[in-house]
């Protein structure tokens, strides 16, 4: 199967931290850092909206790991009025997972923001099942999947330029 730009992009940018982290003075080999892939991914995704925003001619603040109201829960990323759950694959395992999201998706309506899912991989078709439930298709995107950040892009843009006016 082909490599998607933002896949191959995810892995070029995984490697260099890694070695980059792996070279510092204190480190003790290969780091395990927990969410590590995930940030990494969430680099690669900002990055690219940008460059996708300066080509749409569009400003717009973006924000990461930000507060959805009171207690622990936090979307990605913020892009304007898009909230963004970036995942590098497999988040909804159970249905109680199922169910986090759509209370996020409450809280995110009430803040007037949109909200997207964008996974870099998902195979197992419950799980795809379960956030087009909850996201819709308009908002779910699988971009290790040939087209979807083209489509993700579109969409995203489409979202902003509405809620600018």
């Amino acid at each position: 199967m082909k490599t998607t730009n933002i896949e191959a992009r995810y892995l070029k940018a995984k490697e260099q931290t890694t070695k980059l982290l792996a070279s510092l003075d204190f480190a003790h080999g290969q780091p395990k850092v927990l969410g590590l892939n995930g940030w990494v991914l969430e680099q690669v995704v900002r990055e690219c909206i940008e460059r996708e925003l300066k080509k749409a001619k569009i400003s717009c603040n973006i924000s990461e790991q930000q507060s959805i109201g009171s207690g622990k829960a936090k979307v990605d990323l913020v892009v304007g009025s898009a909230a963004l759950e970036v995942k590098v694959s497999g988040v909804y395992d159970s249905s109680s997972k199922e169910s986090k999201y759509v209370g996020y998706k409450k809280k995110i309506q009430k803040k007037g923001w949109e909200y997207f899912y964008i996974t870099l991989y998902e195979t197992y078709e419950p799980n795809i099942k379960a956030a087009k439930s909850v996201f819709g298709r308009q908002r779910f995107f699988i971009l290790s999947e040939a087209g979807e950040w083209k489509r993700f892009s579109k969409e995203l843009i489409r979202c902003l330029k509405k809620n600018k006016k």
